[in-house]
């Protein structure tokens, strides 16, 4: 007999089962053994019971202005509506085009600029600290994956261009 949170959900003739956790929570389970009728569910032994903690990491909206920008000029970042429960780490994290991290920022706001024209990835991530992959500098952001360490990870373009045509004084 298996119960979540004091409601059975299932019964199996093997000590193995699946669920589906959809929504974020801490939940009890429990597997509690009978034969029906010498032993009836509730009857020694005692219930074996873990709790479950379910996990939903939110990058939130990422705003980066302006994102075409040229060289030394300033890109404002802003994360917003990222998930900010304690188990939760929140980076601004950059990278260069091929996804090498370049920079990690302060959790919801900074500021990137470049002296070079190039593009750049500016990411929001938002991770279990527990058992996420934190962001470090030399490291390939495309080497994290969101589906089996319970992050989020949302990220803006940017590039830095030199549009101007150049001015000879003396042509």
């Amino acid at each position: 007999h298996w119960f979540i949170d004091n409601v059975e959900v299932d019964q199996t003739t093997n000590p193995t089962n699946s669920f589906p956790w959809n929504t974020p929570g801490s939940y009890e389970l429990c597997v509690d053994a009978s034969n029906e009728p010498c032993v009836p569910i509730g009857d020694p032994p005692p219930p074996i019971c873990v709790t479950i903690n379910v996990y939903a990491a939110d990058a939130g909206d990422i705003t980066v202005t302006p994102q075409v920008l040229c060289p030394n000029e300033v890109a404002d970042i802003t994360v917003s509506n990222y998930n900010t429960d304690p188990e939760y780490t929140e980076a601004i994290v950059v990278t260069d085009a091929n996804g090498v991290i370049i920079q990690v920022i302060a959790p919801n706001t900074g500021t990137f600029t470049s002296d070079q024209c190039a593009v750049y990835n500016i990411c929001s991530y938002n991770y279990v600290t527990a058992n996420g992959t934190p962001p470090i500098i030399g490291n390939n952001i495309n080497n994290i994956d969101c589906d089996a360490e319970c992050c989020d990870l949302e990220c803006v373009t940017i590039s830095f261009e030199d549009n101007e045509a150049p001015q000879f004084p003396n042509a």
